[in-house]
């Protein structure tokens, strides 16, 4: 069972004994997001685990992929559905794709352009798969 599903279990126990669920809600909130950051460093360690070189490529390979539902392919460009519609008018998934992959290579390329234009600042992200003896 995952966290949300817990909590979703959680919102319908209050629910059927009439009591304040609201902070259920706001803890779903919070799950979903510990899931989602869960599940995207879970393909990054399996990334590395296969010995993947992990670069912006492969994340934009990896994350934008078109075979993924449309959703996914927005948010993980750092962009959210409706945004996506509100800007087009639509999301399509022809659409869903062409902003996240534009959204994505802009963002990247700000960041570039930040670390660059500061020599004071240097930006390592590092993910490091611990072993047990």
């Amino acid at each position: 069972m995952t966290l949300t599903d817990q909590v979703v279990k959680n919102i319908i126990h209050k629910l059927l004994n009439s009591k304040d669920y609201r902070i259920e809600i706001v803890t779903l909130i919070n799950a979903e997001f510990l899931q989602f950051a869960i599940d995207f460093f879970k393909k990054i360690v399996d990334a590395k685990l296969q010995n993947k070189n992990i670069s912006s490529d492969w994340y934009k390979a990896a994350f934008l992929d078109h075979n993924l539902p449309s959703d996914e392919i927005a948010i993980n460009s750092g962009l959210n559905m409706k945004t996506i519609h509100n800007m087009f008018n639509s999301s399509t998934k022809e659409i869903v794709i062409n902003a996240a992959e534009e959204h994505y290579d802009t963002l990247y390329k700000s960041i570039v352009e930040l670390v660059e234009s500061d020599s004071d600042l240097e930006l390592v992200l590092t993910i490091k798969f611990k072993t047990f003896p």
